[in-house]
């Protein structure tokens, strides 16, 4: 049961920083202004939030 847990998050981690992550590399091919609030605003957010997922899990998962 905790193992699914682990992991569920683990994936959860994964795919914030991923999705945070494809956000900035195409906001990198825009040439406007919006580009940059795009990627302080979503891209960086969703990848600091998959970082403290993933750290929340390791720190809170049980000792076997």
């Amino acid at each position: 049961m905790a193992a699914q847990t682990i992991e569920r998050r683990l994936r959860m981690a994964g795919i914030l920083t991923a999705v945070g992550l494809v956000v900035q590399l195409i906001t990198l091919l825009w040439n406007q202004a919006s580009a940059f609030l795009f990627f302080a605003f979503l891209g960086a957010p969703l990848v600091i939030a998959g970082c403290a997922v993933f750290l929340y899990s390791v720190v809170t998962s049980p000792a076997e």
